[in-house]
């Protein structure tokens, strides 16, 4: 198992590694080249699942880069870019600076139109969220009395 890896890259891994996640990834691979541990026992060691280990130790074997990158979450469902989303917003964002209420049915269908596809309403309130809007009608104003 260990000449399956370069054992110089996973060396200069381990010294060029700065956040907790990629020292644990590497020392998965490093602690099976190295120790000659099992993958219970490295998992034990480096507080990652059995599993993770292995999809670690796998990956690592193609391409040791990968125990450097910090690659994790970011939005890999998305409907539409960020860049599209502000657009069809802004003229949205512009009617609630002036006070009024956001209509979420319009919203959803501007969406569903730039989408080419239905969504969930929960997908237009998020979006609402993202975007710094709030759902919420204006307050209501009190009559000055002359």
């Amino acid at each position: 198992m260990a000449d399956q890896y370069d054992a110089l890259a996973i060396l200069r891994a381990l010294q060029e590694a700065k956040t907790k996640r990629q020292i644990q990834k590497v020392l998965c691979v490093w602690l099976r080249i190295a120790l000659s541990l099992r993958t219970e026992q490295i998992a034990v060691a480096t507080g990652l699942s059995p599993a993770s280990v292995r999809r670690i130790q796998r990956i690592a074997k193609l391409d040791v880069r990968y125990l450097l990158q910090e690659k994790r979450g970011g939005r890999h469902r998305e409907h539409i870019s960020l860049a599209r989303e502000k657009q069809i917003m802004s003229k949205f964002l512009y009617k609630a600076q002036r006070g009024h209420a956001l209509n979420v049915p319009e919203i959803r269908k501007a969406y569903e139109i730039s989408v080419g596809k239905q969504v969930a309403e929960s997908t237009i309130y998020r979006l609402i969220a993202r975007h710094g809007l709030r759902r919420f009608l204006p307050k209501a104003r009190s009559a000055v009395a002359a």
